[in-house]
């Protein structure tokens, strides 16, 4: 198994007590946090497997519904012919 040196802060009063386990259990700092990152990867992939799962199932669901065949090109809207003889003042009036 390959290993790799990873250094990170922890605040003092966590640190004292994983002193105080480690130094009561008999084991070291090292075993303790690499059991406690092995069960929470274990669990987060357990649960990031579930959630596909999960989306698996709602997704066909609330897949959108296909519209139908839309046309690309549309044709020339029909022109609307005007009567020239017909007057702007006459269509106005009331």
């Amino acid at each position: 198994m390959d290993y790799q040196l990873m250094n990170f802060n922890i605040p003092t009063h966590l640190k004292h007590n994983l002193d105080l386990i480690a130094k009561y259990k008999h084991i070291s700092r090292t075993s303790i946090v690499n059991r406690l990152l092995d069960l929470y990867c274990r669990q987060e992939l357990k649960n990031l497997e579930d959630s596909k799962r999960i989306e698996q199932l709602i997704n066909p669901i609330t897949k959108p519904i296909k519209a139908a065949n839309i046309p690309l090109e549309f044709e020339q809207p029909v022109s609307i012919l005007f009567d020239d003889e017909y007057e702007w003042d006459e269509r106005f009036k009331l």
